[in-house]
C-alpha cells in the first residue's frame, strides 16, 4: 500500500498559524486538489486535533483518525483509532485500500515520517508567510526526498510531489 502524506505549507514551512486553524488560507485551486486526489484513495488517517477542526466527516472518504481519547466512531466513514501506525496501516490495508493520505497534523506528519512509513509528500506551498504557527513537523526527522512532479495551482500556489528516499542503514 501506498502512504503519501499530503501537506498545504505557507513558503515558510507553517500547516497552520495555531491549532485550531482550519485551511481557510489554502487557495481554493488546493481544495479542489485535495478533495480530488483523497477521493480518488478513498481513506485519510488523520489526528484528532486535524479532524477537531474539520468538525465532520468527509463525503467519500473514510477516515481513520488517531487519538489517545476514546471516542466513538462516527458511522461507518470515521474510525477513532489508539493503536500502533503499522497495525493501523495494516488495517486500512486489509480493507482493501491500495493508497492511503497521512492529512495531519504536525505531531502526525512527524510520527509516519519517524517510523520511515511514508513513500511520497506531496507539498502544496502557498504564497504566504506566517512567520510563526504550527510547522510541518514537530521534531527532528532528516529525510532526502526526491522531486517527481510540479503541477502548478492557479497563478500563485504549486504541488510539488516528492518520493522519500529509502536510507540504507
Amino acid at each position: 500500500m501506498k502512504v503519501i502524506a499530503i501537506v498545504a505549507s505557507t513558503l515558510d514551512g507553517k500547516i497552520a498559524k495555531e491549532t485550531s486553524d482550519n485551511t481557510s488560507w489554502t487557495s481554493r485551486e488546493d481544495k479542489k486538489f485535495f478533495q480530488e486526489e483523497t477521493k480518488k484513495a478513498g481513506v485519510l488517517i488523520m489526528g484528532r486535533t486535524t479532524f477537531d477542526t474539520i468538525g465532520r466527516p468527509l463525503p467519500g472518504r473514510k477516515i481513520f483518525v488517531l487519538t489517545k481519547e476514546k471516542r466513538e466512531h462516527i458511522g461507518d466513514d470515521v474510525i477513532f483509532l489508539n493503536a500502533p501506525l503499522k497495525d493501523v496501516l495494516l488495517e486500512i490495508q486489509k480493507r482493501g485500500y491500495k493508497t492511503v493520505f497521512i492529512s495531519g497534523g504536525a505531531s502526525v506528519y512527524t510520527q509516519f515520517l519517524k517510523e520511515d512509513l511514508v513513500d511520497e509528500v506531496w507539498m502544496t506551498f502557498e504564497p504566504y508567510l506566517f512567520g510563526s504557527g504550527i510547522p510541518f513537523m514537530t521534531e527532528h526527522v532528516m529525510k532526502l526526498l526526491k522531486r517527481k512532479e510540479i503541477i502548478p495551482l492557479g497563478t500563485d500556489a504549486v504541488v510539488v510531489k516528492y518520493d522519500v528516499v529509502r536510507q540504507r542503514g
